[in-house]
């Protein structure tokens, strides 16, 4: 998976569902996913049996992490669709153990990689009810990412050239294998600053979505030059804003408490 877009992210859970369940293509419903720039502190995602939703929260964690916990949703949603219901039972964990090793397989996750203070208690409970996933080492995957930042005005060369847009990272992302990375390289830079151009082994790759940390219009104005010196804006609605890496939530908090005795608020878009 290369972006956490709601199509991308949709069409990998469709491919892990019917590679799970060949014989029962029929009955796995088409479902929505939409991933949210927002922070929960009491969960990573859900899924609506009424409306066949699964969403995706607290962009700041690992993209291993984000994975697995749509794949959990997804076990939800394929319970549904089996077995008319679902709950954090044995079936479920059946399910949902099922469905980790293919996707484990598949490469779309490395189970290795995937566990932190709510998933290791999902962990656990499967473990107790159905026991752990199985799974084999993976080998690194092959090929780069080119990731290209600041691309409004060459947007139209980038999506005719291949690239994708991720509402996410905020950026237009290209998979290139080894024997033409090089000619990409020499393309892109033609057009594009190289502070502005990452090019990234896809086995390292961890998607970085971007927030948008806000902090509002309570600040004095005396301290608008600290500000502007932190890297922070201004909008008229919003107040005082600084685009962030989602990773740096924490660290972001810390500086706006220290500085402003403040709580910042997150979002994904302005």
């Amino acid at each position: 998976m290369q972006t956490l877009n709601n199509h991308e992210v949709y069409k990998t859970l469709r491919s892990i569902a019917e590679t799970a369940y060949p014989e029962k293509l029929a009955e796995i419903r088409t479902f929505r996913v939409s991933i949210h720039a927002i922070e929960s502190n009491s969960r990573h995602g859900d899924y609506n049996l009424l409306t066949r939703e699964i969403r995706i929260f607290n962009l700041s964690r690992k993209t291993a992490h984000l994975i697995k916990t749509t794949i959990h949703e997804l076990s939800h949603h394929i319970d549904c669709c089996f077995y008319g219901k679902t709950a954090h039972d044995k079936q479920f964990y059946t399910t949902y153990k099922h469905l980790l090793e293919v996707a484990h397989k598949m490469s779309v996750i490395n189970l290795a990689e995937t566990t932190d203070q709510i998933d290791s208690r999902d962990l656990a409970a499967m473990a107790k009810k159905v026991g752990a996933p199985r799974y084999e080492t993976q080998q690194p995957k092959s090929g780069f990412l080119i990731k290209v930042d600041n691309a409004f005005a060459i947007r139209d060369q980038l999506k005719e050239h291949g690239y994708r847009f991720s509402s996410t990272e905020k950026l237009w992302i290209l998979e290139v294998a080894e024997t033409t990375k090089a000619k990409e390289e020499t393309w892109i830079l033609k057009i594009a600053p190289a502070g502005s151009v990452r090019v990234i082994a896809l086995a390292e790759n961890d998607i970085e979505s971007i927030y948008f940390g806000i902090v509002g219009k309570k600040i004095p104005a005396s301290r608008n030059p600290e500000l502007k010196d932190l890297g922070f804006k201004f909008d008229k609605a919003r107040g005082w804003y600084k685009r962030i890496k989602a990773s740096e939530k924490d660290a972001f908090t810390r500086l706006c408490a220290d500085r402003f005795q403040l709580r910042p608020s997150f979002t994904g878009t302005l």
